[in-house]
């Protein structure tokens, strides 16, 4: 196995595993893609295959699919590749290569294409639950005593305390219900209900 070295753009590299040995000579095991010296991703090739399309492998695909030319028509997926600014930078790059720079070059950008994950992180919003108006939901905490936690695993597991309940809150009527009930082997329990005018406890 030898290890060859090349090139990307944007500062990368591409490592590729080459099988000089076996049956299937110039067969590609591995690419990695460094950057810096970090890898950003790895992927093990099998099954390499050179030539034309074989029996078992083929770009088209089969009669039997019946696909058409108009895949609007039939669309069950959005991928969101409308506007190049939401591609895979690195998918940018190959299809340049391809459209634009030598065979070589366009084959390595290509095999860094492989295990790119491109994602955007939208930040969600608050949800605005004071505009709500009835919310009810169910609650566990453990809750630890004042500097017992730091007294190693068992100290720890015997200061805390296992805290379950509820909570439901009704703004068209004004009532506010909680119930809470403290640690099982001790049976502390706590219900409060607020209302308009009152407070039971």
């Amino acid at each position: 196995c030898s290890i060859f070295v090349g090139p990307l753009s944007r500062g990368r590299w591409i490592h590729v595993w080459v099988d000089m040995e076996s049956d299937n000579p110039a067969a590609i095991l591995r690419a990695e893609i460094r950057k810096g010296g970090q890898v950003l991703r790895r992927t093990d090739i099998s099954g390499w295959r050179t030539g034309g399309p074989s029996r078992d492998i083929s770009v088209r695909p089969p009669e039997r699919w019946a696909c058409t030319r108009g895949p609007a028509k039939a669309q069950f997926a959005h991928l969101g590749l409308r506007e190049a600014e939401t591609w895979s930078a690195e998918l940018l790059d190959a299809l340049h290569a391809v459209r634009s720079l030598p065979k070589s070059f366009a084959v390595l950008e290509i095999l860094g294409v492989a295990g790119d994950v491109n994602l955007l992180v939208e930040e969600p919003s608050l949800p605005e639950i004071w505009g709500l108006p009835a919310i009810s939901f169910n609650f566990e905490a453990y809750l630890w005593a004042g500097g017992e936690a730091s007294g190693g695993a068992a100290a720890a597991s015997d200061a805390r305390s296992h805290v379950n309940g509820s909570l439901v809150a009704d703004q068209r009527t004004g009532w506010l219900s909680l119930q809470a009930a403290v640690d099982e082997r001790t049976g502390a329990s706590v219900s409060a209900m607020l209302g308009p005018q009152s407070i039971v406890v």
